[in-house]
């Protein structure tokens, strides 16, 4: 997996969760990080800070919809 600019590629292990995910919380993962992407702001996924507080909101969060999706991951991207 590639973590950061200037694309340093490094094993991350993704077995050490005290539970699984569920399904919306894959999906508000996966629109996190498409659309932290799609604007060339993939290199905030390096700022331990920025994620914990974007990551703290989404799992407040329970959309339903697709819109509603996009919609929480945009406001937890600005906090």
């Amino acid at each position: 997996m590639t973590v950061r600019h200037p694309y340093e590629n490094r094993l991350a292990a993704f077995d050490r969760h005290p539970h699984p995910y569920n399904s919306t919380a894959l999906v508000l993962f996966e629109e996190l990080l498409r659309q932290t992407a799609d604007e060339g702001e993939a290199e905030r996924f390096a700022d331990a800070d920025w994620l914990g507080r974007a990551v703290g909101f989404l799992a407040t969060q329970r959309p339903r919809t697709a819109g509603a999706i996009r919609e929480a991951v945009s406001k937890a991207r600005q906090v």
